[in-house]
């Protein structure tokens, strides 16, 4: 159905637009908080994989072990989300109590580069982690030895993150939609004021309070107005021809109507009756 009001026309395009571009922002800032969390979760991951190779050693027997407790309490949480793990080989040579009996799925290189990035793996519960993986070399041939040392973060704890912010987001859009939208309403109902003043002015018109509208209305209404005195100009021309051709027309009639009155009376005066 076609809108007929030019209100709710209006309105219900504020309405299109606000709600179009609010959802836009909050998607984008959604994306780019994302995408700020992700890099702040790889710098974690960095400088807990510093600090885990920083405190790996070998000791008097060639048995891999930390000089010293890593300093975030979360490794000794079981399932906390946040793991460490030392591996030679297809071997576990050390791991955080926080896997418990469960070890970080393997990466895509059995020997990864001393440089790389972080990579998303799936482990054996189906939870996604951010985990770092690079190979340290001790020793010289023949007796060097290759070990793997890996830090993790769950992924859950950056879905919670983001779903929280996204909700905040959200509230925050929507009262600010709320805002646009009363703003839009007090706006259409201003910027409509001079149509409703000429609908006033036309009804004074009707009830013979004013002649013809005023000229200092709005400039868009203004033409308008002009239009309308015009034709209301007319038709005071058009009622003025009437009424002269109207008394012309009477007048042409006065002077018959009169002869035929007193031939009436005459007729009347002789004894001539209606037969």
């Amino acid at each position: 159905m076609i809108l007929r009001s030019i209100r709710a026309r209006l309105l219900l395009l504020a309405a299109l637009c606000i709600v179009g571009t609010l959802a836009l922002a909050g998607a984008t800032l959604v994306f780019i908080f994302e995408r700020h969390l992700e890099r702040r979760v790889e710098q974690e991951l960095e400088a807990k994989w510093t600090e885990l190779a920083s405190v790996f050693a070998l000791d008097a027997d060639g048995a891999p072990e930390l000089t010293r407790l890593l300093a975030d309490p979360r490794y000794e949480r079981p399932l906390s989300g946040v793991s460490w793990q030392i591996a030679e080989g297809e071997a576990i040579a050390l791991r955080s109590r926080s896997l418990w009996d469960e070890a970080l799925p393997k990466g895509p290189s059995d020997h990864p580069a001393a440089d790389a990035r972080a990579d998303e793996r799936v482990d054996a519960r189906g939870a996604t982690l951010y985990v770092i993986e690079r190979e340290v070399t001790i020793g010289e041939a023949p007796t060097r030895r290759r070990f793997r040392l890996a830090v993790a973060i769950d992924h859950a704890e950056i879905a919670e993150l983001g779903a929280a912010f996204s909700w905040d987001v959200a509230r925050a859009l929507a009262a600010l939609a709320l805002a646009l939208f009363v703003w839009a309403w007090l706006q259409t109902r201003f910027g409509l004021s001079p149509l409703r003043e000429l609908g006033r002015r036309l009804a004074a018109i009707r009830d013979g309070r004013d002649r013809r509208l005023p000229t200092d209305l709005a400039q868009e209404v203004a033409p308008v107005a002009a239009e309308l005195n015009s034709l209301l100009d007319h038709q005071d021309a058009m009622l003025k021809t009437a009424r002269q051709r109207a008394a012309d027309l009477a007048h042409g009639l006065k002077t018959p109507l009169a002869l035929l009155a007193a031939e009436g009376r005459r007729l009347q005066r002789a004894g001539a009756h209606e037969s």
